[in-house]
């Protein structure tokens, strides 16, 4: 009797992440965020020197593009999944771009105001858009690791563009610089032209019905919870840590980089670096590891910065809060994206970032009433244990309810 060999199974090939499509929609966020986090430094001491601007008027200045993006992410999220990405998304990057110039031609504290709430709605299109549309391009196997590739970008944009700011200023006047930031953003609006846009079902304008339910989808607050509370620490962190260094007299020894710029390079290597790590954990393994331990590095590197007495430990702390971030916040979002259907994830993307923003805004007000109150290093150490609340709730409510619900997707499929 012959026998039979069995082949053995070969394993199912890993799908492409690295697509024309991926590339390009990367490309273009880095080009767009890099404009906006260019103007950040830039902003203040140009409201400063040439508009003569008050410190209440620098914040309102800076504060009012958040605000105008939170206000717009919902609507933004309905109109890419009821119109479709593409049109949504140029309309986005093309106002960012047309905006720019006119940095250049407002003269006035309250036409700058203005300006930056205008520009806020267009960075939140093409924010949300653009998130969008590399949740649709990535694999599903993959879309952990995908996502957290494409955040690279904002990384990378957050650690250069203030230092190119800032750089820029030094060689060249405002008005050119105003136009340099928008040829970026229109750069970026050429490359966003060759993406081929993955298609789903649209639904006429005229047809569309906006209703509270249609606004944001539920099933992702949970984990956006979790990305907002840490979000709001990070936005106490960021906005007090030039204070900080003058507190605890953290000197670089730089001319070009003090110690507040060498922060934000320490904490975006660390965003960088954990990111590819993260993605293909989750992918295999789930959140739990994830999250738990971001959450914990987070907790760790706002304590360390709080203790710091001397730069390298002031670094170190700053590295190993990115690694935290960088794990939580795409983790959060791929959850998010994972529990809603294709033509649900623009509203599940406004959703996690309207969240996000909602943090930063509270976050930032109110741990500043801390500082103002204590001093910036106790503001970081009660920092570190609000963070103690995402960890236990992750553990007790989001994880157990990701859970059910991704079992219940898969009974359905």
């Amino acid at each position: 009797m012959p026998i039979h060999k069995i082949k053995p199974k070969m394993p199912e090939a890993k799908p492409s992440l690295w697509t024309r499509d991926f590339i390009l929609i990367t490309f273009t966020n880095l080009l767009i965020s890099a404009g906006s986090f260019l103007l950040i430094p830039v902003l203040p001491i140009y409201a400063k020197q040439v508009l003569k601007a008050s410190k209440t008027e620098i914040g309102l200045i800076i504060s009012v593009f958040t605000l105008s993006a939170l206000i717009l992410r919902p609507w933004v999220g309905v109109g890419l999944d009821a119109l479709g990405r593409k049109p949504i998304y140029l309309i986005g990057l093309l106002m960012f771009g047309a905006l720019l110039p006119f940095y250049a031609w407002f003269q006035t504290v309250v036409g700058l105001i203005v300006l930056r709430f205008l520009h806020g709605f267009a960075w939140g299109i093409a924010t949300t858009g653009g998130s969008t549309v590399a949740s649709d391009i990535v694999p599903p196997a993959r879309r952990g690791e995908g996502i957290g590739y494409y955040g690279m970008s904002f990384t990378v944009a957050m650690a250069l563009g203030p230092v190119l700011g800032l750089a820029l200023i030094r060689l060249v006047d405002y008005n050119t610089l105003f136009y340099v930031v928008s040829g970026l953003v229109f750069g970026g609006l050429g490359v966003a032209l060759w993406i081929k846009y993955p298609r789903f079902a649209t639904t006429p304008w005229r047809n569309i019905s906006i209703t509270q339910a249609s606004l944001y989808d539920a099933r992702g607050i949970p984990a956006s919870l979790v990305a907002m509370v840490c979000s709001g620490v990070y936005g106490g962190l960021i906005s007090f840590v030039t204070l900080f260094t003058e507190e605890k007299n953290l000197k670089s020894g730089l001319q070009l980089l003090d110690s507040g710029a060498l922060f934000f390079v320490a904490y975006a290597v660390g965003l960088t670096l954990v990111r590819p790590f993260a993605g293909r954990e989750l992918d295999t393994r789930g959140p739990q590891r994830v999250i738990i331990g971001g959450l914990s590095m987070l907790i760790l590197g706002i304590v360390a910065l709080a203790a710091s007495q001397h730069l390298g430990l002031f670094l170190g702390a700053a590295f190993v809060a990115g690694l935290g971030m960088g794990a939580i916040l795409p983790t959060a979002l791929t959850m998010v994206v994972n529990l809603v259907e294709p033509e649900r994830r623009g509203v599940a993307n406004s959703t996690f970032f309207t969240l996000v923003d909602i943090g930063v805004s509270i976050g930032t007000l109110g741990l500043g009433i801390v500082a103002n109150y204590t001093s910036v290093t106790t503001m970081y150490y009660i920092s570190g244990a609000i963070i103690l609340i995402p960890l236990g709730y992750f553990w007790q409510i989001v994880l157990p309810d990701y859970h059910d619900k991704m079992n219940k997707q898969t009974m359905v499929n």
